[in-house]
């Protein structure tokens, strides 16, 4: 990749652009070269098999301003199995383009190399159009889309880990730790994080499988096992198994409101059963839903960028 302005050493290289030997010192061939900017000494960015095009440079030889951008990084139009960066998917419009390069590429599992480039003053008369919120969060946003493992799988199964193990600590009685008293309060909330984490989970799963279906996120192993190993009926049969168990605990809690003769009971001892009987009956309906969701979705094994 390359900054199309004036300014940088690449625009008045005519043809392809041959790189500089990489800064960790690699002499074999890579995909996808580019640069940094530190401090005084500015590098561009650079980027293997580019075309320069008077206005600035787009995808595959496109002037940039009829892309809708003065200033945008360029992708190399050759690259793993002839498609160049056009095979990582359509760009994004904004300033997050070259970490969506970069992104993409290794995701696609490209060889990158980093090359050194100088970029002089360009001499604009108009002040920067660069907004450190807007475009810093838009480059946030993007890696976070991008990983749906850390932003929802890995907080998911946190989650659920935590809240179950409070909720089996808290089942047979108070748990007290330091003088300080944990009860049905702390079980509620742990019952909480337990099905927000089961939401994230699902959430991560099919969010990945729509991202593979895009061609915006590779197929990983791990995915490929669970697309091969899940169905819709064994996904409905765990829901409904789940839904069944908490709803049998429902009726064992009103039993025992029965033989009280529907008055008091300890809420101490009776709310043990009810938060455990809700928090598997949302569980399961949750997993037979999402099961006909992923369905619907039909992601099919071996699509995905670089594939």
């Amino acid at each position: 990749m390359d900054d199309a302005e004036p300014g940088s050493d690449q625009a008045d290289r005519p043809g392809r652009a041959e790189p500089d030997v990489p800064l960790d010192g690699r002499t074999d061939p890579a995909e996808l070269f580019h640069g940094g900017r530190h401090g005084d000494h500015v590098e561009a960015i650079g980027v293997a098999h580019q075309r320069p095009q008077a206005g600035g440079v787009g995808v595959e030889g496109e002037p940039a301003a009829a892309a809708g951008r003065t200033h945008a990084p360029v992708p190399a139009p050759l690259g793993r199995g002839g498609g160049g960066a056009l095979r990582l998917g359509p760009p994004a419009g904004g300033m997050e383009f070259a970490s969506e390069m970069i992104v993409k590429a290794a995701l696609a599992r490209w060889s990158i190399a980093e090359v050194p480039r100088v970029l002089s003053p360009a001499g604009r008369s108009r002040p920067p159009h660069l907004r450190s919120w807007r475009d810093g969060w838009r480059h946030l946003r993007f890696l976070l889309i991008m990983s749906p493992r850390w932003l929802l799988l890995y907080p998911g199964v946190l989650l659920i880990a935590a809240g179950l193990a409070v909720e089996l600590a808290i089942l047979r009685g108070p748990v007290v730790i330091h003088g300080v008293g944990f009860d049905i309060q702390t079980m509620l909330y742990a019952a909480g994080a337990t099905i927000l984490g089961l939401q994230l989970v699902l959430f991560s799963v099919i969010g990945r499988t729509v991202g593979v279906l895009k061609r915006l996120l590779p197929i990983t192993p791990r995915l490929r096992w669970f697309l091969r190993v899940f169905t819709v009926e064994r996904g409905v049969l765990l829901g409904i198994s789940l839904g069944l168990a908490g709803l049998g605990l429902a009726v064992y809690s009103l039993d025992a409101w029965v033989r009280a003769r529907l008055g008091a009971m300890d809420p101490v001892t009776a709310m043990r059963v009810v938060i455990t009987s809700v928090t598997m009956m949302l569980a399961g309906g949750e997993i037979l839903f999402a099961s006909f969701l992923l369905g619907l979705i039909d992601v099919r094994p071996g699509e995905g960028i670089g594939r």
